[in-house]
């Protein structure tokens, strides 16, 4: 499949634009994309080493367990973070040339939030209720760990966002020693962590892991092209999740629709606080404008039917 789709592609391209090369722009991309491969050796290291360290340390049945628990934290770059990527990259270079691009980039930067924190959270509300319906009983202490892990997730994709910093101003160089820093602080923190305290070590490593590469990130982008994010409604809409997930994992009720009720109350309450006291007047004016432009567009559907 792989190969008739690349060359039906190349064929199109091809007769579209021709063959042609540039030693100049050549340079160009390999001076700027060559430290994305230390890069993304780094950010495998920093998600798979873990594993390693379990089975020598612990054994493959807490791999077994980590490796479920990891795939709900998958579950959030699938969901919401992908997403919401693939229309913004093509967006943020042209946002650049914009007089107010360091405004829309914070902007944006909390619309990004709402749509990762509000996935994360429906992830660690349901998690338990899910392996209680879909998994054997042995792998239900995966859920303890998940929304630890959805953290760990959540840092990455902050990293994701803040490199546009480096990359509107041309200085990927500066992802090469990060990811060296964060390659040996997972190794140290997995040999520290695992061996002590082992799948409960695996998830705090990684959570430290992913933050100290967003805190070196962050401050290598804001040298080069600083930034305000307005982090305290970034960190609001965080405070709310995180006390709906510990209401979530304090209350535990008897049966299971009454564990989905309570999961589906709290989400309920987090999206209504999250409407009236971190979105501004126009945000809320928009959202009511989707649901109005959704309403009419049903109603149009049932009169014509």
């Amino acid at each position: 499949t792989g190969a008739v789709m690349a060359g039906v592609l190349s064929t199109y391209l091809v007769r579209q634009v021709g063959l042609h090369f540039s030693a100049e722009k050549f340079g160009g991309m390999v001076r700027f994309g060559s430290p994305m491969v230390l890069w993304t050796l780094g950010s495998f290291v920093l998600v798979f080493s873990d594993r390693f360290f379990l089975n020598h340390y612990v054994g493959t049945a807490e791999v077994g367990i980590y490796s479920l628990a990891y795939k709900f934290a998958f579950m959030l770059s699938a969901l919401a973070f992908s997403p919401f990527e693939m229309v913004w990259d093509p967006h943020r270079y042209e946002v650049a040339k914009r007089p107010d691009a360091k405004e829309v980039y914070a902007r944006v930067f909390l619309y990004m939030n709402v749509a990762v924190g509000l996935g994360a959270l429906g992830i660690s509300l349901y998690v338990r209720d899910f392996l209680d319906i879909m998994a054997d009983p042995a792998f239900l202490p995966a859920y303890r760990i998940v929304p630890l892990l959805l953290l760990a997730q959540t840092f990455s994709h902050w990293v994701s966002y803040v490199t546009l910093g480096l990359f509107v101003s041309s200085n990927t160089r500066a992802l090469g020693p990060i990811s060296f820093l964060a390659v040996v602080a997972t190794l140290a923190l997995n040999v520290l962590l695992v061996s002590r305290f082992g799948i409960v070590g695996a998830t705090w490593a990684t959570v430290l892991s992913c933050a100290l590469r967003f805190v070196w990130t962050y401050r290598s982008a804001q040298r080069h092209y600083p930034i305000r994010y307005g982090w305290g409604g970034v960190l609001r809409l965080y405070a709310v999740f995180a006390g709906a997930v510990a209401l979530r994992w304090t209350v535990h009720p008897a049966g299971l629709p009454a564990s989905i009720a309570w999961s589906t109350l709290l989400m309920g309450v987090s999206v209504a606080l999250v409407y009236l006291h971190i979105l501004g007047p126009a945000e809320r004016a928009y959202v009511r404008g989707l649901f109005a432009r959704r309403r009419a567009g049903l109603s149009l559907g049932a009169s014509q039917a």
